[in-house]
């Protein structure tokens, strides 16, 4: 969809977002970029052997499933090429390009993506998910005529909502939410489109992204990913300059 078949009363229109997919390139490249040169050289092989220490421990505890034994299978041959490097002497293996290869590797994963045609579809069909699940305890309920609970009835938006409004008009709103189920993406990115607000950038388990469904709204909704279970420092650093970055872009 472009921006011309977008409602021209849409918030999508008002966000850095919409954008995303023609500045994720030149974003990803920065990031690794930024992170790479916050590694002074000698320091290189220790990260990468902490960081392939931390990794085997992971890849060993992660037996997958259905979904996502193709990117376990991945991530360990990126590893046994990066150990097998290392075993070989510093003069004929340069480090540098195995930090920049496990650093593209890292933020291709948490980088997110936006779709305005996606946006538009979820924001429609977000409330009977919601309603389904608020009727899920009686199969009768969960048809759509037998149905007796309504999100919209159950939400209730309040506080400085037009002082929000005029903030996002003049400048990058960051919001840190209170965290407690695995839905508060969706349903906080629900609460967003309710008070007019233009669609943001957030971060999510990667354990969410395990439902290939659901993987593919979070996916086109802005999502980047948040492996809790990468306690490296060159994940983590990426991290925090991915999400350095995107703010500076007004997302």
């Amino acid at each position: 969809m472009k921006a011309d078949e977008i409602p021209s009363n849409s918030p999508v229109l008002t966000s850095p977002l919409t954008e995303f997919s023609r500045l994720r390139p030149s974003v990803l490249a920065d990031v690794v970029d930024r992170t790479i040169a916050e590694i002074p050289g000698a320091r290189i092989e220790t990260e990468l052997t902490a960081a392939l220490y931390l990794e085997r421990q992971r890849l060993s505890r992660d037996r997958g499933n259905l979904f996502t034994r193709k990117r376990l299978k991945l991530d360990r041959a990126l590893w046994s090429g990066i150990q097998h490097e290392l075993l070989e002497p510093a003069a004929l293996s340069d480090r540098a390009p195995l930090l920049r290869d496990v650093a593209t590797r890292f933020v291709d994963e948490i980088g997110g993506r936006f779709n305005p045609k996606v946006y538009q579809f979820t924001t429609g069909v977000l409330p009977y998910g919601f309603n389904w699940l608020l009727n899920a305890a009686s199969v009768k309920s969960v048809l759509p005529w037998g149905m007796t609970e309504d999100v919209r009835s159950r939400l209730r938006v309040g506080g400085e909502v037009a002082h929000l409004k005029r903030l996002a008009e003049k400048g990058t709103i960051l919001l840190v939410p209170t965290h407690q189920s695995n839905i508060d993406s969706i349903l906080i990115g629900y609460v967003i489109y309710l008070m007019g607000l233009p669609p943001f950038a957030y971060g999510a388990g990667l354990n969410l992204f395990s439902n290939p469904l659901l993987s593919f709204f979070m996916s086109n909704l802005g999502a980047y990913t948040v492996d809790r279970q990468k306690t490296n420092r060159i994940y983590k650093s990426l991290l925090k300059n991915y999400s350095t970055r995107i703010l500076k872009e007004g997302i």
